[in-house]
């Protein structure tokens, strides 16, 4: 148990989540996930082979409740990989951490886990400019949020209004803010495109519309070059990347500066 790689940890990361272990009456020992995204389970089930080098079964399932999407399920019956997943466990919804394997091993390796873990749990908000995923284990999230720490992405973890019907409170783990976004689609990331898709869009627009203080000072003698050559605040906006409020603002001598 010294030293896993990445595709091992993206496997634990998962199984944090919506990957599971059940072991039947016929002593079938199961290891598996079931999703919405066939992204997910492609890169589930070639982690598997590249860990286990066992091929693991794909299946779609239909799902007969209206407005709900169809799974996917991939899917190994083996007792031996079943053992040794279950070996840095546990893995269970209220009782999971981070493995102690993870906390002691790179940053490449804890980047792979903090993959699986939001691929399996996390979500996007464009107009919220927001990664988020929710558990009611609030320490294993304070695991997770120790592990983004150390890859220089800062998270807060909230208390989710409670539910009526809900008997467990629940948390979320948010990274906001244009830096801890950048640094999560540098360094983490989504194998799931749909969820990456909205990243993408936060952080285009995070490069465009919103570059630092520092980053905008650089440019002030150019905007007020092109400014001095004729060249609208629109035209300057789009040739230099930024807004246009803000070439306005820094032209004007309306930004304050701090100290």
């Amino acid at each position: 148990m010294g030293h896993i790689i990445p595709e091992k940890a993206y496997l634990f990361g998962v199984m944090i989540g919506d990957g599971y272990l059940h072991c039947t009456e016929n002593k079938s020992y199961q290891i598996a996930l079931q999703a919405v995204d066939r992204d997910l389970i492609s890169e589930f089930a070639k982690c598997l082979k590249k860990v286990y080098g066992l091929e693991a079964s794909i299946s779609n399932i239909k799902i007969k409740t209206q407005n709900w999407n169809d799974k996917w399920q991939a899917r190994i019956c083996c007792k031996e990989i079943f053992n040794d997943i279950l070996g840095y466990g546990p893995f269970k919804t209220d009782s999971w951490k981070v493995p102690k394997i993870i906390s002691d091993s790179s940053e490449k390796v804890q980047c792979r886990f903090l993959k699986g873990f939001f691929d399996s749990e996390g979500s996007v908000g464009t107009n919220s400019r927001r990664v988020v995923a929710v558990s009611t284990n609030k320490q294993g999230l304070n695991g997770i949020k120790s592990l983004l720490s150390r890859s220089g992405i800062n998270s807060r973890i909230h208390r989710n209004k409670e539910i009526r019907g809900n008997r467990k409170p629940c948390y979320s783990i948010r990274i906001t803010g244009r830096e801890n976004i950048l640094k999560y689609n540098e360094k983490i990331g989504f194998s799931i495109r749909r969820k990456q898709v909205k990243l993408d869009v936060i952080t285009n627009n995070y490069k465009l519309y919103m570059k630092t203080h520092e980053e905008i000072k650089v440019l002030k003698p150019k905007m007020a070059k092109l400014r001095n050559e004729g060249m609208s605040y629109e035209k300057i906006a789009r040739e230099l990347n930024i807004g246009t409020a803000t070439v306005w603002t820094y032209l004007n001598n309306k930004h304050k500066s701090r100290n």
